[in-house]
């Protein structure tokens, strides 16, 4: 117990201070990626094509390096909401009343989980179906991610707009 409380602190730490730094250092990163795809000379004919088209994805390349980076932070941030999840969880488990939730989420556990699987693999196998029968048709089912939102929504009450 003591041990993972003292992991979670660290880890909140860590992300803490990485996160102050990269906030910190943001209109500096920001201005240098800017400025390295707007100083792409264009407009100079002096220049060849190809020269510029090279600078132009040095930049955009490191556009998608900060991408890149920032979302490994917030996937680093996701895993410490999970811990922090698993901890309360575990904490409230002491309560008698919540421990017999607690418990009860516990049993049912593996339960959930098949039913999850299920209901995923049907989930997508109607997603594909729906790309498939209407993609041609309609803008909502034009591809596999739009027919999985458009199902969702669906799912929530929603009908697809005529």
């Amino acid at each position: 117990e003591v041990v993972f409380d003292l992991v979670q602190v660290i880890i909140n730490v860590v992300f803490a201070s990485i996160s102050m730094n990269n906030t910190l250092n943001s209109e500096e990163r920001a201005t240098k990626i800017l400025s390295g795809i707007a100083s792409v000379p264009f407009a100079d004919s002096s220049i060849g094509f190809s020269v510029k088209v090279q600078d132009f994805f040095t930049a955009i390349d490191d556009l998608n390096a900060e991408l890149f980076y920032n979302d490994g932070l917030n996937l680093f941030a996701f895993f410490i909401m999970l811990l922090m999840l698993t901890h309360i969880l575990h904490t409230t488990a002491m309560h008698p009343r919540m421990g017999v939730l607690i418990g009860t989420l516990n049993h049912g556990l593996n339960d959930l989980w098949h039913f999850s699987l299920l209901f995923l693999i049907v989930f997508t196998f109607f997603s594909y179906t729906a790309t498939w029968l209407f993609g041609q048709q309609r803008l909502e089912f034009s591809t596999l991610s739009k027919s999985m939102k458009t199902q969702f929504d669906m799912l929530l009450g929603a009908l697809p707009s005529d």
